[in-house]
């Protein structure tokens, strides 16, 4: 074989093996399946979703918590608190999307605020931040939910 056949067929085979690793190295594809509810109605997300963390929060953070036992559950309903309200920005009302979409990062803030403040066993500075929370619900509620299911500390 000529010289030139063999350079040619050692470059295509360098090339093809650099690409196949280059496919096999690549990053993940950033496409993801939809977000898609399971339950279409709203009062059951909160309800299911939210209210049960809710209510636990209210016991426990009804005044100063002692031991770790009681920090560790005030973290974990913080957190699932302020990262459940992602999904909020994929359940949007048919009007006044941008007040929605404002109250849910808000909340969303206030909950990762909290759920820092329990990081650090900080009772004054996880109440500030659990009652910011609360009235950013509150703020949404009034306008959404006409005013009902106000939550209290």
């Amino acid at each position: 074989m000529n010289k030139f056949y063999i350079s040619m067929f050692t470059f295509l085979g360098i090339a093809t093996v650099s690409l196949i690793s280059l496919q096999l190295h690549a990053e993940p594809s950033k496409s993801s399946p939809e977000i898609e509810p399971v339950d279409d109605d709203m009062h059951h997300f909160m309800e299911y979703v939210f209210e049960p963390s809710y209510k636990r929060l209210k016991m426990s953070m009804a005044a100063e918590p002692s031991g770790k036992d009681v920090w560790k559950a005030i973290k974990g309903d913080a957190l699932t608190l302020a990262e459940v309200s992602n999904l909020l920005l994929h359940r949007l009302p048919e009007e006044n999307v941008e007040d929605w979409q404002k109250y849910v990062v808000e909340t969303r803030k206030a909950g990762g605020e909290f759920y820092q403040a329990a990081r650090a066993s900080d009772y004054s500075q996880a109440f500030e931040a659990y009652r910011a929370m609360l009235t950013s619900c509150n703020v949404c509620h009034d306008q959404f939910a006409d005013g009902e299911h106000q939550l209290k500390p």
